[in-house]
């Protein structure tokens, strides 16, 4: 039998609450055995858990109670009460968990200290101090043009040259590396140097404006594609992609690992398959 066995009740019983937004209850610690305390303690923070590298907040404490001695059979309540913190709102997910907690420890001289903790859900509330008030701000950004075409296609072909005229000639490690792997990543860089020259000449500079690039749950959001066609040119459509992704990373230096994984994504038709005339 542990020398206390604690309890945390929220006043909500859903125990969920908006930043910004008082966060109550009661910590209930009931006494098994005789012992010394030297001080009762509450600590609220955050901590991250799932695949890849930890992370958490700063811990807050309040004291409780201070040095008393404790008998065996009593039970003590200490109503809590502080304000909720802004951000990071709570989230389970695939890959990367956030979660708010709530403990309560008695401080005893050379033993382990009993302790309790409890979880509480944090939602969207008020605006966390670090994200401006210019929500309305238009951002423009250039687009970057992303070109698919034979690209993997073309990097197979080539790795199975290297590697066939390594068998072949019999190359060692540094011919390999040398006459193989380096004209090769010279190879494709000069293909998607060349190849986005060639979509930029036709295309010209893409821009893309966003309404704003802070946006609130349930909130309107608005972007927009602007590019002038240099030349005409028939296309297999023009599409918009929403994506929410997690991504988590563990270990370092040669040993990183990346997780990946899509929360959300949609596919927007901005202009079906046609042709793109130039500008009168």
């Amino acid at each position: 039998m542990s020398k206390c066995d604690i309890v945390i009740e929220f006043d909500q019983a859903d125990r969920t609450y908006r930043g910004g937004e008082t966060v109550s209850g009661m910590a209930r610690v009931q006494v098994n055995k005789d012992l010394t305390s030297q001080g009762i303690t509450l600590t609220r923070y955050w901590k991250t858990h799932g695949r890849g590298n930890t992370d958490a907040g700063p811990k807050h404490e309040q004291t409780l109670a201070g040095e008393s001695e404790l008998r065996a059979g009593e039970t003590f309540e200490f109503p809590f009460s502080f304000q909720a913190e802004c951000q990071p709102l709570t989230y389970h997910g695939h890959h990367i968990n956030i979660e708010h907690y709530v403990r309560v420890d008695v401080d005893v001289p050379w033993a382990f200290d009993p302790k309790g903790e409890e979880e509480y859900i944090l939602r969207p509330g008020r605006r966390p101090e670090q994200i401006s008030d210019e929500r309305d701000e238009m951002v423009q950004v250039m687009g970057q043009l992303r070109t698919r075409i034979s690209r993997w296609l073309t990097t197979v072909f080539l790795v199975v040259m290297v590697v066939g005229f390594a068998w072949v000639f019999h190359w060692g490690p540094l011919e390999i590396f040398l006459l193989g792997v380096l004209p090769l990543l010279l190879l494709l860089g000069l293909v998607r140097s060349f190849w986005k020259k060639l979509v930029s000449s036709r295309v010209g500079e893409v821009q893309v404006v966003v309404s704003r690039d802070v946006v609130a749950p349930d909130k309107p959001w608005s972007c927009q594609l602007r590019f002038t066609p240099r030349k005409r040119l028939e296309i297999n459509g023009i599409t918009a992609k929403l994506e929410a992704r997690e991504a988590a990373v563990s270990g370092s230096g040669t040993k990183t690992r990346w997780y990946r994984h899509t929360v959300f994504e949609e596919l927007y038709t901005l202009r079906p398959a046609g042709t793109l005339a130039l500008p009168r």
